[in-house]
């Protein structure tokens, strides 16, 4: 785990005015402490509207986030909060704070961070960020004034080779019992992290991204040797980018997307791997495909037949089943194929199930065929457990 987060309640009691969070997408983390002022129910519900207030607004720079947060929770008895993100692709780390939480760095030597004065909630003069740069492995302090701010350096620093979570117990064992605190410890890593819901840390680096590229390009050779057998014909299929992204992330991606109407071909499976294959055109290049394929006129209409739907269902199935069973065929296990389900939708995937621990790879894909072009994506889902274990098998973890 790279991340550890513990709090204790003034006098024990039920509520705690002090909250940590922290978030990853594929530039940055961002990390967030906040200390609602005083302890009890109404500290805890300010705090609780900051992080949520925050969590919602990770796209916006760090004073944006402050001056919003600020006019969001006004309603509250306010906090006070710190955010640091770190920015992955130039390993650096940026903190601000508004009253008086703490940050620690700690690099080769330790670093304190610093905030302004004010409260969130109740206004501040000026926010001022600090940028420093951090390396792979830094540890990253975040802690509420109910720790000493002077708590001793040096004791971080033996306890660095200990598991994070260890680290933050021993740091909240000194926090003082007439207060709130909380405390959050974070360890930096530049490779991709995904995290399940459950806590649970899937690390890909760039070498196991190859390999599951690698893993989708044959399986689409693969399809596309049989798509071309099937129809006489040579058919050409290219992944022109792959994605690896997690529930929240392809929502976001899903999101970019020009609204339109798709084609949808969907086809679950079981076994050795458990998921769920997603092939998906604009009903546009879905229909041209179709024309392709069963050698008909170019047709405005942009409707499906039964024949077109169960033709373009095949190549859905085709595709689906050529990708898994080359991913099963690499990790030396055996998959059984749902039959394929076809819609046509404006939503590529709808989320009526918890997909909280599930990653999604996506491919960018071009068809060709007889000199046309056909755009489409792949889409494979898989739990983490899953895609741990195709990764692992190539020893890139």
């Amino acid at each position: 785990m790279p991340a550890a987060i513990q709090k204790r309640a003034f006098e024990n009691q039920s509520y705690c005015g002090d909250e940590c969070a922290w978030w990853e997408d594929e530039k940055k983390i961002t990390l967030c402490i906040v200390d609602g002022l005083g302890h009890g129910q109404e500290a805890e519900t300010a705090a609780r509207q900051a992080i949520d207030y925050v969590k919602q607004h990770l796209h916006k720079p760090i004073e944006e986030i402050f001056a919003g947060c600020n006019i969001s929770i006004r309603d509250t008895r306010g906090a006070a909060m710190g955010i640091a993100i770190i920015n992955k692709t130039e390993k650096t780390l940026t903190y601000a704070g508004i009253g008086n939480t703490r940050a620690v760095v700690l690099n080769t030597k330790p670093v304190r961070l610093s905030g302004n004065y004010g409260i969130i909630g109740g206004g501040f003069k000026k926010i001022t960020p600090e940028t420093i740069p951090v390396q792979d492995g830094s540890i990253v302090v975040m802690f509420t004034d109910g720790i000493e701010e002077m708590v001793d350096l040096a004791e971080f620093n033996s306890l660095l080779s200990q598991d994070m979570e260890i680290m933050a117990q021993k740091i909240i064992q000194k926090s003082r019992k007439n207060d709130d605190s909380a405390v959050m410890v974070f360890q930096t890593s530049f490779n991709r992290i995904y995290t399940t819901s459950g806590g649970r840390m899937v690390k890909i680096t760039e070498n196991g991204k190859d390999i599951i590229t690698e893993l989708i390009n044959t399986g689409i050779g693969r399809a596309a040797s049989a798509l071309s057998e099937l129809l006489n014909s040579e058919i050409c299929l290219n992944v022109l980018s792959l994605k690896i992204l997690n529930s929240q992330e392809l929502i976001q991606y899903l999101e970019q997307m020009v609204s339109q109407e798709f084609v949808i071909i969907t086809q679950k499976f079981s076994g050795g791997l458990n998921g769920e294959g997603i092939v998906s055109f604009p009903v546009t290049k879905g229909k041209t495909l179709i024309n392709i394929l069963l050698e008909e006129s170019e047709n405005p209409d942009e409707s499906f037949n039964v024949l077109e739907l169960e033709a373009i269902s095949e190549v859905g199935n085709l595709v689906i089943n050529a990708i898994g069973s080359t991913i099963a065929d690499m990790v030396e296990t055996e998959l059984a194929f749902q039959l394929p389900n076809i819609s046509i939708s404006q939503k590529i995937i709808t989320f009526n199930e918890d997909v909280s621990d599930k990653l999604y790879i996506i491919g960018e894909t071009n068809f060709s065929v007889k000199e046309k072009e056909v755009e489409g994506k792949i889409i494979l889902a898989f739990s983490y457990e899953n895609l741990e274990m195709i990764v692992n098998k190539f020893e890139v973890f």
